[in-house]
């Protein structure tokens, strides 16, 4: 669609070439992204911003701010990063953005805040038209076992989802076991004994017997799960979900389910995973040693790979920031 109207990435190259002739910019090197100005971990910007530590480039061009991020937060990190001062420039075509004087900047956090506020607009446009037709009885989602859509379409062009008589047999046959004493996991042996197909895959399982148990009003009780801290497994399944604009409350389920739990308390709740989501910690410090020295290796200064350890995620385990001496301290 971009391609359709104009804005390629191929006529964004363009269009920076020519930003960069008409005012006699040398333009060191292009970088090409396809993934969205959501979230910074893009190769493209990376390689970019590694020219500029570097010391091989001293500003970043941009078609447009919404290609860099469309988080504020993420634009104000860039800024207090790369873009305070005379250590980098920012400069924006579509924009006419220029972070080397006043009202550049000024420009630049108005229309950041425009961009973070368009994502979240559509996010709620999104949450709204879905919530719309669950009431007004649209199915929304994965169809249940024991149902099955058809081509035939209603009145608003939606395909009509039926029941599934095979489908419907073998839950009569689940529910009959089950109130004759056999146990789930026994249940879902005889299936796949027969070679049945399950719900989700070529196979049965505990979990989705029991879920069909729990759709026809049988009580049942599922096993519990033992739940570990691990902060970097969690923080990596939060990540990805919050990039599918997940809600909060849905990511803790998520990691209720994935048998993680907090580091505080025995339960995720929404401020337990935006406080990992905020934080973005890590509790292996050979990780963290070895990330400082190959950045060091890369000829960053201590205070730069503090810098980088922080916005990777690496916390340091007394204090707010990496300091020169602590950063030492991981090089040794």
């Amino acid at each position: 669609m971009q391609a359709e109207v104009g804005v390629s990435l191929e006529a964004q190259r363009e269009k920076l070439m020519q930003y960069c002739k008409l005012y006699d910019i040398e333009l060191v090197e292009t970088y090409l992204d396809d993934l969205s100005g959501k979230s910074l971990e893009r190769p493209g910007l990376q390689s970019a911003l590694k020219l500029l530590e570097k010391g091989k480039a001293n500003a970043l061009v941009v078609c447009k701010l919404d290609r860099l991020t469309r988080s504020l937060r993420d634009l104000d990190m860039l800024v207090q990063r790369y873009f305070v001062g005379d250590r980098f420039s920012l400069l924006s075509v579509s924009e006419s953005i220029d972070t080397r004087t006043a009202s550049g900047r000024l420009v630049m956090n108005v229309l950041g805040m425009f961009a973070q506020w368009e994502r979240e607009a559509i996010s709620e446009r999104t949450r709204e038209a879905l919530d719309h037709l669950r009431a007004t009885g649209v199915h929304i989602g994965a169809i249940e076992y024991g149902r099955r859509r058809i081509e035939e379409t209603d009145a608003e062009g939606r395909r009509l989802i039926v029941d599934n008589p095979a489908a419907q047999k073998i839950i009569v046959e689940i529910l009959a076991q089950f109130d004759q004493g056999m146990k789930a996991r026994a249940i879902g042996r005889e299936l796949n004994s027969r070679g049945i197909e399950g719900p989700r895959g070529p196979t049965w399982n505990t979990n989705a017997v029991l879920s069909i148990l729990e759709r026809n009003g049988r009580q049942v009780r599922r096993p519990r799960v033992k739940r570990e801290y691990q902060p970097d497994r969690a923080l990596n399944i939060a990540r990805q979900l919050r990039e599918q604009e997940r809600s909060l409350r849905f990511i803790g389920r998520r990691l209720e389910a994935a048998g993680l739990k907090p580091r505080f308390g025995g339960r995720w709740h929404a401020s337990s995973v935006a406080a990992l989501l905020e934080s973005e910690t890590t509790s292996d410090i050979t990780a963290c040693r070895r990330r400082a020295r190959q950045l060091r290796a890369e000829g960053l200064s201590l205070r730069m790979i503090g810098s980088r350890l922080l916005d990777e995620g690496y916390m340091p385990p007394r204090a707010a920031f990496w300091h020169a001496t602590a950063v030492v301290g991981l090089l040794q």
